[in-house]
């Protein structure tokens, strides 16, 4: 699709629909990038934008911010409030309490995990579904959070529709661990 300007210029336009309760919606709009480079940007696939290192670290950062957030408030209805449509479609604040429980029962705290970046060691591109899976993890000072998220293009934005997340804690010198997984 193209979208014509009042003095005559044109804009190229991706539109993806989707049906919901029977009504065909605009699921996302995407306007390739213009000009030879863009700062964000790695590359393209499939006509959407692969972000850059540093919009991947901003994605996992805000996703941590958010999981925090609801962690804090004995709640995931935040949490929930801010992922993908999609997934929200898939579970009620319930299924992602059900999920995300033990956490929430532990009364864990990551707020330490606000200010630090993580380290992202997998980048999958975008696959098949157009979904960007990112694993990585933070550096603690008595061990590390693993992660696994993954964004789809919704709208005009990534957006998280899936998060898993794992506390590996050193215990002794020798490297004996515990762990907890939740996803």
């Amino acid at each position: 699709m193209t979208v014509t300007t009042e003095i005559g210029g044109t804009i190229p336009l991706k539109l993806t629909f989707m049906k919901e309760n029977g009504i065909w919606r605009i699921y996302s709009v995407h306007k390739p990038v213009a000009g030879l480079d863009h700062p964000t940007l790695m590359s393209t696939q499939d006509s959407y934008a692969i972000p850059g290192k540093a919009e991947l670290v901003r994605l996992v950062k805000q996703s941590m911010h958010d999981f925090v957030v609801s962690l804090n408030s004995k709640s995931m209805e935040y949490f929930r409030s801010t992922v993908s449509r999609t997934w929200q479609h898939q579970l009620p604040t319930e299924g992602f309490t059900a999920i995300y429980g033990m956490p929430l029962q532990t009364g864990i705290d990551l707020g330490c995990l606000e200010g630090m970046d993580p380290f992202i060691c997998v980048n999958s591109g975008i696959d098949e579904a157009g979904v960007i899976r990112l694993q990585g993890h933070y550096i603690l000072t008595h061990g590390n959070i693993q992660f696994e998220h993954k964004y789809l293009y919704e709208g005009y934005a990534w957006k998280l529709i899936g998060f898993n997340i794992e506390f590996k804690r050193v215990t002794t010198r020798f490297g004996s661990a515990d762990s907890a997984r939740w996803n």
